[in-house]
């Protein structure tokens, strides 16, 4: 999955039985940054509310400007980063797909300079 070009998806935790309205959401980034992904990740900021939301990354790496231009609208929406991997519960509400973060999870190489870009950064003990 890291292999290949990086896919954003948005996630809400767990099943709405165990959160209700309280359920955390995030962006899942997971892939390798190539010189499209800043591209991909415009349009889909377009289609969906991003602003001050996370997104957990889960990549190799990738290029160097695919990376620093991603970084940028990153910060532009103020989102938090974190490390992360989204395991699918194959599960729906209302449409939303729903999903749990891993935190033994990798941001690997340039993916850090896209860590870095988030107004908070959070980083988890398990994380590489």
């Amino acid at each position: 999955m890291r292999a290949l070009p990086m896919q954003f998806e948005v996630r809400t935790e767990g099943l709405a039985q165990a959160c209700g309205n309280d359920c955390r959401a995030w962006i899942s980034a997971s892939g390798a940054i190539t010189s499209d992904t800043p591209r991909k990740f415009e349009a889909f900021a377009k289609k969906n509310k991003l602003d001050g939301a996370t997104i957990a990354l889960y990549s190799d790496g990738g290029s160097v400007l695919g990376a620093l231009a991603l970084g940028r609208a990153i910060r532009k929406l103020g989102m938090t980063t974190t490390v992360g991997k989204t395991i699918d519960l194959n599960a729906t509400d209302n449409g939303r797909k729903r999903g749990k973060l891993q935190p033994r999870a990798y941001c690997e190489s340039i993916c850090a300079f896209v860590l870095l870009a988030g107004v908070e950064r959070r980083v988890p003990a398990e994380a590489r």
